[in-house]
């Protein structure tokens, strides 16, 4: 693994608790999905990023991701199992196996 931090977006969930039917990395603020709020945060701190989706959030991810953002590595988590689930699928997606969590 390199020296460059690794930044995990964990957007698989579907933000039922915001009670609406559009997906949480899909929802608005200040003009611009949620899910591009955290990428431009990872990217301004120069990381590798790995943005975690479900299957039903790959599609609408993937093409919000490739409106002006490269380089990143998209992770699927076949079954939502919580968070270490979303982490282990980032990682097996990476060849981060090893460094420092902080």
């Amino acid at each position: 693994m390199s020296g460059q931090h690794l930044a995990l977006v964990l957007a698989a969930g579907h933000g039922t608790r915001m009670r609406s039917k559009t997906p949480k990395i899909l929802q608005r603020c200040a003009g611009k999905p949620l899910l591009l709020w955290a990428v431009e945060a990872a990217t301004a701190a120069g990381a590798r990023i790995v943005v975690v989706l479900s299957p039903e959030l790959e599609a609408p991810g993937r093409e919000l991701l490739a409106s002006g953002t490269s380089g990143i590595i998209v992770a699927i988590q076949p079954q939502m199992k919580g968070t270490g689930d979303a982490v282990r699928a980032a990682l097996d997606a990476t060849d981060a196996r090893d460094g420092e969590a902080f």
